[in-house]
């Protein structure tokens, strides 16, 4: 995962890092602190693996899709037809 998703991500979402935090801690605890430092990253984060597993989860359950390509970022799902 990098910064520029989280960051991304979550001004998509309009939470706080208080939110994102504790949305993610019903899979992995993680402090808004912890929160600000990724997105404060330009590039990779450093960060255990279960944690940015939390962090991914929520933000695709929330409907949003993480963009892995030479510019990471991320955007609202297109939600599909049925």
């Amino acid at each position: 995962m990098y910064g520029e998703q989280v960051r991304a991500a979550r001004a998509l979402l309009r939470w706080t890092r208080r939110e994102l935090a504790d949305r993610a801690a019903e899979f992995a605890p993680i402090s808004p602190e912890t929160i600000k430092k990724w997105e404060e990253t330009d590039g990779p984060i450093s960060a255990l693996t279960h944690k940015a597993d939390a962090v991914t989860r929520v933000f695709v359950e929330a409907g949003v899709e993480l963009l892995n390509s030479d510019r990471p970022g991320a955007r609202l799902a297109t939600k599909k037809a049925t």
